[in-house]
């Protein structure tokens, strides 16, 4: 199904969770790899799936226009903090800030990406390439 949804351009916004209320949502062989093929991609929530860390740099390393990713209940771990801090568009990261250490949440102040533990708010993902509805808003979508 995600193979499918990469042939679609106008995918700006994706969610793939399960509120980790039970065990993490597995994410199928080749997810991933389809997840990096939405360019367009700027809103992405993953939480409470079993992605990793490799899975979180690849996916940062290939949307150039990912504004927020949220990874809270997921095995991400601080070891992808050099690739958040490399995108140069991620506005926002939900992430278990338990695995995080004092001078990985100073380092992130230090940016421009707000960082929060499972409570992404409501907010507006500018269009990554100026279509004609620039302001997607995504009030309630996660």
């Amino acid at each position: 199904m995600l193979q499918a949804l990469a042939r679609s351009a106008s995918i700006h916004s994706l969610m793939l969770c399960n509120n980790y209320k039970s065990e993490p949502c597995h994410l199928q062989e080749g997810s991933v790899q389809a997840l990096c093929q939405i360019k367009r991609l700027a809103s992405l929530n993953l939480q409470g799936t079993d992605a990793t860390d490799k899975d979180a740099i690849k996916l940062l390393q290939s949307l150039p226009h990912l504004q927020i990713l949220a990874l809270t209940g997921t095995k991400v771990t601080r070891n992808c903090l050099p690739a958040v801090m490399a995108h140069k568009h991620l506005k926002s990261l939900d992430i278990d800030t338990a695995c995080l250490q004092p001078s990985d949440l100073i380092a992130l102040r230090k940016t421009k990406i707000k960082v929060t533990n499972g409570s992404i708010q409501t907010g507006t993902v500018k269009d990554p390439l100026g279509t004609p509805d620039v302001v997607k808003e995504l009030s309630g979508f996660y």
